[in-house]
């Protein structure tokens, strides 16, 4: 299994996540990666073989630019 490791996340973000995985009955880390597998799902029209995720370490965090 693969281990998610996050920095630097906001206190309400922590917050909320550990209310949702609290109301599911499980871990926070359960909550995280239920949410990585409705995402890949979400998405899995759009991946590729071909693409390579690139690891961010040392990188400053970034705000996501989504558009409505």
């Amino acid at each position: 299994m693969a281990q998610l490791i996050v920095r630097n996340l906001e206190d309400v973000v922590k917050n909320k996540l550990r209310e949702l995985a609290e109301s599911h009955g499980w871990s926070m880390e359960e909550e995280v990666g239920g949410l990585g597998t409705r995402l890949m799902e979400r998405f899995r029209d759009c991946a590729s073989d071909d693409v390579e995720i690139s690891e961010l370490r040392g990188e400053p965090p970034q705000r996501a630019e989504l558009e409505p």
